[in-house]
C-alpha cells in the first residue's frame, strides 16, 4: 500500500503544467487594465493555456499589482479530468528604471487521471522574476517553486483487480515540491505581446523533472 500511495501521488504531483504564464514580459500599456492571452508548448506535458489578467493600482503600494488566472489542458483536447486552474498575484518589489525584481504567488488546483488512478490536488507556487521590463520588450530570469499541499487519490477498479485489491482512496498530505529555473522574453507591438519561456525543472530534492525542460510560446492582448 505504501508503494502504491507513493507512486500515484508522485504522478499526481506531476499533474499537468507547473506554475506560470509567459504573459506580461513587457509592461502593460499605460491606459489598459485588462489582458487576455493564450500559451502553448512543453510544460510537464504538451499543453494549451488560456489566461486573464487584471491590473490593480492599490493606494498603499507604489507599483501595479496584477491579478492573474488561467486554465491549462493537454493538447490532446479539453478533458475536465486532466486540467489545472490557477490564480495568483504579481507585483514589482524593487525597481530601478526598467530594471525590476518582480514576485508572484498564488494557488492552483489540478485534476489528472489514467487507467490506474484519478487524482485532484491543491497547491501553491512562488516565483521570482528579476530582469528588464520596458513597454517595448522584456527579458527576465525565472526562479519558481511549487508545492502540492494535498492530493485526493482514488484507484481505478482495473488497478484494484490487477494490482492491489485493497487500495484505499482519500486525501494525502504534501508530496514535495518542484523547482524551475529559466528565462522569459518577449516584445510588444501596441496592445499585442509575443513571449516565450525556456528553462529546466526538477524536484526539490534535485531529481530532474520528466521531461527536465520546459518551453512555451504565448500571445496576449491588452485593453
Amino acid at each position: 500500500m505504501t508503494k502504491y500511495i507513493a507512486s500515484t501521488l508522485f504522478l499526481a504531483t506531476l499533474g499537468i503544467a507547473t506554475a506560470g504564464s509567459a504573459q506580461h514580459v513587457t509592461q502593460l500599456p499605460a491606459r489598459t487594465t485588462h489582458a487576455v492571452g493564450i500559451e502553448g508548448g512543453l510544460d510537464s506535458a504538451m499543453v494549451f493555456s488560456a489566461g486573464y489578467s487584471y491590473r490593480l493600482r492599490p493606494a498603499v503600494w507604489q507599483y501595479d499589482v496584477l491579478f492573474q488566472g488561467s486554465v491549462t489542458v493537454p493538447f490532446a483536447g479539453f478533458d475536465p479530468s486532466d486540467s489545472r486552474l490557477q490564480v495568483g498575484l504579481r507585483t514589482t518589489a524593487i525597481a530601478y528604471g526598467d530594471l525590476r525584481l518582480q514576485v508572484g504567488l498564488g494557488l492552483h488546483t489540478h485534476r489528472t487521471s489514467n487507467v490506474a488512478f484519478s487524482a485532484r490536488g491543491i497547491g501553491a507556487h512562488f516565483t521570482l522574476l528579476p530582469g528588464y521590463q520596458s513597454e517595448r520588450w522584456g527579458l527576465m530570469a525565472e526562479l519558481g517553486y511549487e508545492r502540492i499541499i494535498a492530493s485526493y487519490v482514488s484507484a481505478s477498479e482495473r488497478y484494484k483487480r490487477l494490482g492491489y485489491a485493497e487500495a484505499q482512496e482519500g486525501w494525502y498530505g504534501s508530496t514535495g515540491g518542484n523547482i524551475r529555473l529559466g528565462l522569459r522574453g518577449g516584445a510588444r507591438v501596441g496592445p499585442v505581446e509575443l513571449s516565450a519561456r525556456l528553462g529546466i525543472q526538477a524536484s526539490e530534492g534535485g531529481n530532474p523533472g520528466f521531461p527536465p525542460l520546459y518551453a512555451t510560446v504565448g500571445i496576449a492582448y491588452a485593453f
